[in-house]
């Protein structure tokens, strides 16, 4: 069963959560300055929180005591004037009047991934 599964799968859950879509809560980091633009007087920072996996994100939130927090699609005030809106793709915007930090924001979600059908290609018979 683990030569169908992806790395991050057969770190995060059981063998059996292949057979079917599982529920998986995800943290990921923002690149901080790294991945800044500018748009006018705002840094923009987008990303995706699922890293470009399948699946959809049913609710996101900033804290590790409040994962599920918010709503896809809401946009959340951060502290310093920073704002966070995250879709059920995964994919974020994050705004600030100031250029971001060395050290990006966190962003908790809670997502339905799909079962992995395909084999890894480093999988041996």
């Amino acid at each position: 069963m683990t030569s169908l599964r992806d790395k991050n799968q057969i770190v995060a859950s059981g063998w059996w959560t292949s057979l079917s879509t599982s529920t998986q809560n995800v943290i990921y980091r923002t690149p901080g300055e790294a991945g800044q633009t500018q748009e006018g007087d705002l840094y923009i920072n987008t990303g995706n929180a699922l890293e470009g996996s399948a699946g959809e994100v049913s609710r996101f939130g900033i804290s590790s005591l409040r994962p599920e927090e918010f709503e896809i699609g809401q946009t959340v005030d951060l502290d310093d004037g920073m704002q966070l809106t995250v879709e059920e793709s995964g994919d974020y915007r994050l705004t600030s009047p100031e250029p971001f930090g060395r050290r990006g924001e966190r962003i908790f979600v809670t997502a339905e991934i799909p079962r992995v059908s395909r084999l890894r290609t480093t999988a041996t018979f």
